[in-house]
């Protein structure tokens, strides 16, 4: 499916829906793409289709968001794909045998969307 395809299946269930406004709809109010090409090249070039557009993350993932209508497209990134890991320093964990781990920052490039809105949702 290519998404000329993918259109053509949404504006079917959006005459669907219309043609049956007391049906419930999905809970969420975001469609999340996964399975892109994870790489900042292919970050960045749908950063340029999508604008205006904002990032987001949240643990491990990425993502680009656009709200279109209430609506929201997000294409979900590995972190680690698209932004470089930074270790600003350690940290004790206590338990029965205590351990140290790295304490770490991410640097996503301001390229992907170049001064664009972000959000860290967690």
């Amino acid at each position: 499916m290519n998404g000329t395809d993918y259109a053509r299946g949404l504006r079917a269930i959006a005459d669907w829906y219309e043609a049956n406004p007391d049906i419930p709809i999905p809970y969420s109010g975001e469609i999340s793409v996964f399975g892109v090409k994870e790489t900042q090249e292919e970050a960045a070039r749908i950063a340029e289709a999508l604008k205006p557009c904002r990032k987001a993350w949240d643990g491990e993932f990425f993502r680009l968001k656009r709200e279109f209508d209430g609506l929201i497209l997000s294409f979900v990134f590995m972190r680690s794909a698209v932004c470089t890991a930074r270790v600003v320093g350690h940290r004790v964990i206590p338990a029965t045998e205590e351990r140290i781990i790295e304490v770490i920052e991410w640097d996503c490039p301001d390229s992907l969307l170049a001064g664009r809105e972000e959000e860290a949702t967690a």
